[in-house]
């Protein structure tokens, strides 16, 4: 009992030194990156602009999408990109929230998992980084919003991580889990992975330069089966929520 009182006494000491000491983010902020777009989100909110017609989250894929290849795309049309390069599907769900449900859209778009595969973060189940995708799909529902539900872009290997051995076929596992899932939910599958596979599963020469990550040909390929889906996203909305 000496000891426990002599702790406590101790820990009471402490703790107008601790309230002093200049705040410190913790680890898990840096983790997540809720950074990157606190400006933007911050300055869209000032201007009390109506909310954009989706939000996009996901991984490097879209945010040199959205950001710089080809983000006159996502101006027409009202998209509004808030995706990270190299993140993981554990990162965006702790993201979902200030970068997504805050905007109130009506359609979320969620493309993310070549990451997971790659083991940026450690190694993920085939079915947790599936499950990942399911949890951000139904956060938005929950929220009354429309998700979208994309496939993985295709890959032969990661070069960054050239020791991840069967790409391609996990790659169609994740995609498969998700297709099954879209279509128990009724919710729209976005299938790029259909689209941009060559033969081998892998991402054609003509639409990548590191085989993973699109050029802006690959991008217009992308483009009208993006606006198709969510404008069909939209009509669901409509009829789910009698917005």
């Amino acid at each position: 009992m000496k000891k426990i009182m002599l702790a406590a006494m101790a820990l009471i000491t402490a703790i107008p030194l601790l309230a002093g000491e200049e705040t410190i983010k913790q680890p898990y902020a840096e983790w997540a990156r809720f950074n990157r777009y606190e400006n933007e989100n911050k300055a869209l909110k000032e201007k009390n602009t109506p909310p954009p017609v989706a939000v996009f989250m996901g991984d490097s894929i879209i945010d040199m999408w959205s950001n710089v290849i080809h983000k006159e795309f996502f101006k027409e049309n009202n998209y509004l990109g808030r995706a990270l390069c190299g993140q993981v599907t554990i990162q965006m769900i702790a993201r979902f929230r200030k970068d997504v449900l805050e905007f109130n859209p009506k359609v979320v778009v969620i493309m993310g998992g070549t990451n997971d595969i790659a083991e940026n973060e450690g190694y993920t189940e085939l079915d947790d980084i599936a499950g990942n995708i399911m949890n951000m799909a139904e956060i938005a529902l929950a929220n009354n919003m429309m998700p979208v539900v994309c496939s993985i872009t295709p890959a032969g290997e990661y070069r960054w991580r050239k020791r991840i051995a069967d790409v391609p076929n996990k790659i169609i596992k994740v995609n498969e889990m998700l297709k099954r899932y879209a279509k128990e939910r009724g919710l729209v599958y976005l299938d790029y992975h259909s689209a941009l596979a060559d033969k081998n599963n892998a991402m054609p020469a003509e639409y990548s330069g590191d085989g993973v990550h699109p050029n802006l040909k690959c991008y217009k390929v992308m483009e009208p089966l993006t606006k198709k889906a969510v404008d069909e996203a939209l009509k669901l909305h409509k009829l789910k929520f009698k917005k």
